[in-house]
């Protein structure tokens, strides 16, 4: 039962990622009815009071993951060593099409309560394995119980979207759940199919008829993006409430498009390293205006960690930039993306993706209550140093997260959850992983992990269609 009193955390280094109200070295933080209400030095509070203390601790919003494929959860390190084409070929041509809703459920459910464990308080769930009504509400049934702030992102992986997105169901759905800034709310996946004609054109439309924002892939290699994005302008459909994930392999003339239409990218910078969608540069974007969120893709390769996910956008981006200086016969002077700028993509720009701009992702009052306090000295023999930024970028790590609080509701206090634990989504994920060995079988299971690299003729295969040509329509 939720506990109404009103909550004061007092006394943390609070980073309210506000520009007006900026790093309080000791401040507190008053939440009420999901809300907060003030952030400030020394909050006188009333008796009954429920108070946490902050001291030697420090509060920030709530991490956001604007990219995550739940239900994949399931198959953790499975593909670490695959490419992108590697990814389809086995995850949608050998275990997708054994995927049952109680899978759905049990993927979602593990990837969410990590996530709270983590200080991830809100999923953009990309549920590309909703191919029946019954897999996607077992998908929204566990983002739902497991207490997160989620967005449903529907999606078919096994269908085109000019088939699965104008439908009753979609239409229904989302006068369920609608796209404001409730705690479980919904959008629309429409990717480009690379055919002539841009028949995806009537889920866009149907999209755009009822309300529905979108998210789309439109900026990896092989995709078409000029053409795609060039698609999307020319009937209307670019807008702020589309969001792209990747945005990796595009040019300027496109990225301004993005731009000038209000749109935000989102980038999963250590699959993209890994897996062949483009390099994963946020400062062109950037100095173009486009905001840009992180997200961490597929549980097949490693476990998703916003904490490691802004250590490794950095280090991709001034890779990046050290390299471009070096060609050119000198050394940078300066790293231009800052550790701020990715705590933003984990927190302010992760709530423009998934259309929470207003209510989530700083501590601020007026601000819902998504709240992470992280032990910083935890395992360290010194204190923490001087830029509590830095330090949550750079020294953060899931283990020293001491409290999460989703909407007012304490979640996780002193390092342990409440409701729905790790040991009983551990449980559903591996009924649903030895359901899916029983399938394909323990060779193939272990081929998936261990033989495209080695053998590459006896793998599946999935082939890029080929992109339209320029002057199509």
């Amino acid at each position: 039962m939720t506990d109404e009193r009103p909550l004061l955390l007092r006394g943390g280094t609070v980073i309210t990622m506000d520009p007006s109200l900026g790093v309080l070295p000791r401040g507190d933080v008053l939440v009420r009815e999901g809300t907060i209400e003030a952030v400030a030095p020394g909050i006188e509070v009333a008796p009954g009071t429920r108070v946490i203390d902050a001291d030697g601790t420090i509060v920030l919003p709530g991490l956001i993951d604007a990219y995550r494929h739940g239900w994949q959860t399931v198959l953790r390190g499975v593909g670490v060593e695959w490419t992108l084409t590697d990814h389809f070929a086995w995850m949608f041509g050998a275990f997708g099409p054994h995927v049952r809703p109680e899978d759905v459920y049990a993927g979602n459910l593990a990837a969410a309560v990590e996530h709270l464990d983590a200080g991830v308080t809100t999923l953009a769930d990309w549920s590309d394995a909703s191919r029946t009504p019954e897999h996607a509400e077992a998908a929204i049934d566990a983002l739902r119980d497991s207490g997160i702030r989620a967005r449903y992102v529907y999606a078919d992986a096994f269908a085109s979207p000019q088939n699965y997105v104008p439908t009753a169901y979609v239409k229904e759905l989302h006068q369920r759940l609608g796209s404001g800034t409730g705690r479980l709310t919904m959008q629309v996946a429409i990717d480009p199919t690379l055919a002539d004609g841009f028949p995806e054109r009537r889920a866009w439309a149907f999209a755009h008829e009822h309300g529905i924002p979108v998210y789309s892939h439109a900026g990896q290699y092989g995709w078409g993006n000029e053409v795609y994005l060039k698609q999307l302008k020319k009937h209307g459909f670019l807008g702020p409430t589309n969001t792209y994930v990747h945005v990796v392999a595009v040019t300027g003339d496109e990225t301004r498009a993005i731009a000038d239409s209000g749109g935000t990218a989102v980038m999963a910078t250590l699959g993209n390293l890994c897996q062949g969608q483009g390099y994963p540069a946020i400062t062109p974007l950037r100095e173009l205006g486009v905001p840009v969120a992180l997200g961490t893709d597929s549980d097949a390769r490693l476990r998703p960690d916003l904490f490691a996910a802004m250590r490794a956008a950095l280090a991709a981006d001034r890779g990046r930039e050290h390299s471009l200086a070096h060609r050119a016969g000198h050394i940078n002077p300066v790293n231009r993306l800052r550790s701020r700028d990715v705590l933003d993509a984990a927190t302010l720009a992760g709530a423009r993706a998934v259309g929470h701009a207003s209510a989530i992702g700083t501590v601020a009052p007026g601000r819902r209550a998504d709240l992470v306090v992280l032990r910083p000295d935890t395992e360290s023999a010194v204190p923490y140093g001087v830029d509590p930024i830095a330090h949550v970028v750079w020294q953060g790590a899931p283990e020293r997260v001491d409290t999460v609080i989703v909407d007012g509701d304490v979640v996780k206090r002193n390092g342990v959850l409440a409701g729905v634990g790790l040991a009983e989504a551990r449980e559903l994920a591996r009924r649903t992983r030895d359901h899916l060995i029983s399938k394909v079988g323990e060779d193939a299971f272990r081929a998936a992990a261990t033989r495209p690299a080695a053998d590459p003729e006896q793998r599946p295969r999935r082939s890029f269609p080929p992109a339209p040509k320029p002057d199509d329509p």
